[in-house]
């Protein structure tokens, strides 16, 4: 008997390391399980960025100027065409709001106004030979994109377009009156 209480604590140390063994086991489970998770968290992670990465690349290598606006105006991202055609300059103007940044007070009244309507064939604010169109998109959770193109080449399409319709009907008035002078003197 006198033994009992010393193997009854050896059995007990016995489950006792068994159990820390299987604790271990298990917290080993969790652990790596934790880790694994992680590690799916930060290629998913990873992977995003990338996907947002090639999504800004993209956009900003589209020639017509993109602005991403906020609800109250402010500029929250831009392309590069928004640099050279709108004056808007990177990290500068981040943050502030575009109707107060755009030098054209058209194109600011417009912001400032009611934009359903696009405008269109109004100057670029930093070159007054380049003619834009603009038209604002709204998006999801009170943000707007801004679409700025420039027309130029179209406009100057159109002038040459109009400048032949009005010396061709020139060109074909002239000959017409002479041949109509003429059948008023042959007509009896």
């Amino acid at each position: 008997w006198r033994f009992w209480p010393a193997v009854a604590i050896a059995a007990l140390l016995a489950l006792l390391a068994q159990f820390v063994a299987g604790t271990n086991k298990e917290s080993t489970v969790l652990v790596d399980s934790a880790k694994s998770r992680e590690e799916r968290t930060l290629v998913r992670a990873r992977r995003l960025a990338h996907e947002m990465r090639a999504l800004r690349d993209a956009a900003s290598a589209i020639p017509d100027a993109v602005v991403l606006l906020d609800g109250s105006g402010s500029i929250r991202w831009f392309n590069r065409a928004a640099e050279r055609l709108l004056g808007l300059q990177h990290p500068h103007d981040r943050g502030v709001m575009l109707a107060d940044r755009i030098a054209s007070p058209e194109i600011s009244a417009w912001l400032r106004g009611d934009h359903a309507e696009p405008l269109n064939e109004v100057a670029a604010p930093c070159d007054r030979r380049c003619q834009l169109s603009l038209a604002i998109i709204p998006l999801a959770r009170d943000q707007h994109l801004l679409l700025a193109r420039d027309i130029s080449t179209l406009m100057r399409l159109e002038q040459v377009r109009r400048d032949f319709v009005a010396n061709v009907s020139h060109e074909l008035r002239t000959p017409l009156t002479v041949i109509h002078g003429y059948l008023e003197l042959v007509e009896p």
